[in-house]
């Protein structure tokens, strides 16, 4: 998930209301410019190279960055970063990955809106990209 600060507005000095504001500042244990980053692009190829320059922008290394593959998830520490909504891509949501689960195989049938061998892999949100 992208990170909640308050902002705090004050009127003749006297706060008058704390609002919420989520920041897209990448907020991980590992460094971004040495990880392997797993693009999910939903079929839209054409987005993929746009992913790449905006991930670049974050401090991204091109050369680390993979299309994500079906078969095949990332590793723990490494990243995923997904379009979304798929039938209308708004933002990008860049993930951490968390865990893998060992024991499904990695090659099981979608159970959720993940696909493939992404179903079996924990995550945490760190970040959203407007594109």
């Amino acid at each position: 998930m992208a990170n909640a600060v308050n902002v705090f507005i004050e009127f003749l000095g006297k706060h008058v209301y704390t609002l919420p504001y989520m920041t897209t500042t990448i907020m991980s244990a590992t460094s971004p410019e040495n990880t392997t980053v797993h693009i999910i692009v939903h079929g839209r190829m054409a987005l993929f190279d746009k992913v790449k320059d905006l991930l670049g922008k974050k401090g991204f290394d091109a050369q680390k960055m993979r299309l994500a593959s079906l078969e095949e998830a990332g590793k723990t520490g490494e990243y995923v970063a997904m379009l979304w909504p798929p039938w209308d891509p708004k933002e990008i949501i860049l993930s951490e990955i968390t865990k893998l689960d060992e024991s499904s195989g990695q090659k099981q049938p979608a159970t959720s809106m993940a696909m493939g061998a992404w179903s079996t892999v924990g995550q945490k949100e760190i970040s959203r990209i407007v594109i």
